[in-house]
């Protein structure tokens, strides 16, 4: 079993990408999918209901959970690729997405670092906002808003710089108000440009996964200088903020690692009491401005956690619970980078966006959503969405899903009860449902999610409604939308198709199940070959829907539908009301 954090070290450096790689192929097995399925894997059949009562008016208003992108390096994707995108595209193809983050967004290596000579280290002043500035532009010109990911501090603020396993600088700077100025700097800059009103609805944070030791430590590599260095950073990056925006126009917090505590420096409790009752640095006041807290989750592999690991519900509840214990019970709380490390055991390979192509991701992202919205969290961001990562491609299964999901926003969430006919403990089947009541319709997400990428397993549903009536004459419209291997997915016959043409695990950069094929690709003939077949797989990832006319006996309306492995299935029912 391979250690959780070999796969975090990879995020972005390529110098440990490679190195990584390496080590994950030597522990790849020969097995693949095709030849696990031939071995004759037992197909079985379930059945559950999911039982639905419309007069519910208990619930909350369903949030656009999958709301936010994740941007590694703003330089590579919104600057000349975004700015030759027209202004609607986002609207037309991610509606779901609200907010793009830029990490590292203000340095953290020569490239990144926001000054006319970033080695210049006689200038500290020479700042040089233009490329920030356009990526941001481009994110406003989609109608998006911004996170800016303050960090990592620039190489010349610190006196002895040290690149992290991410090709950033490590260590603190060796003059605060020196940050702050930059800082401050680059809040003027916005405000300049856009105008308070407008940056008043962006969001800041601070760092990228703060307490864990391979982006932030001091250089005596010691717990508690360390937990001190980056509450200071903290306390003079939001001084900053607040001078130029305004506490009230501000909205900051920032993202911890908190899955696992394999690498972390410092426990995120210890940063909660710090804004909570601390001496702020900067101040000498008690307290800190926080708005909301963000953590890393992710799994191992395709329905695999690391042995160690917290679970998604722990992740969330680690910080969640100890804030709300502290008063701090207006915090918003995301997700802010994770998913899945890497592939199947076949390549075990890192995934480049951090999603499988495979058709088990609808499934895993419809249970991520239903567990997220129990927890009454707020965002998950995505690092991609298609075949070409943001701009053009084919769309994933995990984007079907995410259109459809958005459809729910601002519904009322209805209460779910589950009734299993038999007991198959390896079969997740659940979903989320909720009702419009200003628009008359209802709406059901059911999944069946299975941790193995092998398993054949169906299961019937079959939905029963209760207290729901037609607005108008005898019957309602039901909508579906069906996400499997046979609906919405290109993944199944490119699959086959590389079996075919002997594509293997060399042939790509990252995973080969990787849903970012096209960039992925390093073999000139794969390469080749994929282009030769783009067109027929976009066909088969376009995603139809199924329209039909149910009669309304008794207050009562019965579904029913065969899940295949790994399926998703979405209703929208329209002319319903409650009795």
């Amino acid at each position: 079993m391979r250690n959780f954090t070999l796969f975090l070290l990879n995020k972005i450096s390529p110098v440990s990408i490679t190195a990584l790689l390496f080590l994950i192929m030597a522990y790849s097995c020969n097995d693949s999918i095709v030849e696990e399925e031939k071995k004759g894997e037992s197909i079985n059949s379930n059945s559950t209901k999911l039982v639905i009562d419309l007069s519910d008016v208990s619930g909350k208003p369903i949030k656009n959970i999958i709301s936010d992108v994740v941007v590694m390096d703003y330089r590579s994707s919104w600057l000349g690729k975004a700015a030759i995108q027209p202004a609607t595209y986002f609207r037309d193809n991610y509606p779901f997405i609200e907010h793009v983050h830029f990490i590292c967004a203000t340095g953290g290596n020569i490239q990144r670092d926001l000054f006319v000579d970033p080695s210049n280290r006689a200038v500290l002043d020479d700042y040089d906002f233009s490329n920030l500035i356009k990526g941001l532009k481009n994110v406003v010109r989609q109608g998006l808003k911004p996170m800016i990911k303050t960090g990592m501090v620039p190489m010349k603020y610190s006196d002895n710089p040290e690149m992290g396993d991410f090709g950033m600088n490590k260590r603190p700077p060796s003059d605060y108000n020196v940050y702050y100025n930059y800082i401050k700097a680059l809040a003027r800059t916005v405000v300049q440009e856009y105008g308070i009103d407008e940056v008043k609805t962006w969001s800041w944070g601070v760092l990228t996964e703060y307490e864990n030791k391979q982006w932030f430590s001091t250089s005596d590599g010691s717990s508690a200088s360390t937990k001190e260095a980056f509450c200071k950073l903290y306390d003079y990056t939001v001084a900053a903020l607040q001078d130029v925006i305004g506490a009230e126009n501000l909205f900051v917090g920032a993202h911890s690692m908190t899955v696992s505590d394999s690498y972390t420096m410092f426990n995120e409790k210890d940063f909660i009491d710090h804004v909570v009752s601390g001496i702020n640095y900067k101040t000498g006041n008690r307290g800190t401005q926080l708005n909301f807290l963000s953590v890393s989750y992710y799994e191992k592999s395709p329905g695999v956690m690391q042995q160690g690991q917290r679970n998604l519900t722990e992740t969330i509840r680690f910080v969640k619970d100890y804030a709300i214990s502290k008063g701090l019970t207006n915090l918003k709380y995301g997700i802010d980078e994770g998913r899945i490390l890497a592939g199947p055991a076949e390549d075990g390979r890192s995934l480049r966006t951090r999603v499988v192509a495979h058709t088990f991701q609808a499934s895993a992202d419809a249970r991520l959503f239903r567990m997220m919205t129990d927890l009454e969290a707020d965002w998950v961001a995505n690092f991609g969405f298609s075949t070409n990562g943001i701009w053009g491609g084919i769309p994933s299964v995990s984007t079907h899903l995410y259109k459809l999901l958005h459809k729910m926003k601002d519904s009322q969430r209805l209460s779910l009860s589950l009734k299993d006919d038999k007991n198959t403990p390896k079969l997740d089947v659940n979903g989320v449902s909720s009702y419009d009541a200003d628009n008359n319709t209802m709406y059901l997400i059911a999944y069946n999610y299975m941790t193995n990428l092998n398993s054949k397993d169906s299961s019937e549903i079959e939905v029963q409604i209760s207290n729901i009536k037609p607005a108008l004459g005898s019957t309602v419209t039901v909508k579906k939308w069906v996400i499997d291997d046979s609906n919405g997915n290109f993944w199944p016959t490119w699959y086959q198709d590389m079996s075919k043409q002997g594509i293997s695990s060399p042939s790509f950069e990252w995973s080969k199940f990787s849903v970012d094929v096209a960039n992925n690709i390093v073999n000139s003939s794969a390469l080749q070959y994929w282009k030769s077949r783009e067109s027929t797989y976009m066909e088969l990832s376009a995603l139809n829907s199924t329209i039909s006319t149910e009669t309304i006996e008794e207050n009562r309306l019965f579904l029913k539908h065969k899940m295949d492995h790994h399926a998703v299935v979405f209703y929208e029912i329209t002319n319903a009301i409650r009795p």
